[in-house]
């Protein structure tokens, strides 16, 4: 039975597949740039625009007390809106 319901999936998933599809060309939506710090943990997130050579447009700060792998503090800085949020 198990076997068989794969089986007669995998034509169905094809044609769902299809439909998802809209336009085969790639678009570049924005970046992000990644950093840890000597342990390993993410430390700093940087979002950036499609635009070659263009800034920042969010910086995201994780903050850790002592070995805990969990952030005690993130800071979300907004470059175009110029506001500091804070998730604690």
């Amino acid at each position: 039975m198990f076997v068989v319901g794969v089986v007669s999936s995998i034509p169905e998933t094809a044609t769902e597949m299809r439909r998802v599809v809209v336009n085969t060309r790639e678009a570049l939506i924005g970046s992000t740039a990644y950093e840890y710090d000597e342990k390993g943990r993410i430390s700093i997130m940087k979002m950036y625009p499609p635009a070659e050579n263009a800034g920042e447009l969010v910086r995201t700060e994780f903050h850790y007390e002592g070995e805990n792998r969990d952030p005690s503090r993130t800071e979300v800085m907004s470059l175009i809106e110029k506001k500091t949020r804070l998730i604690h």
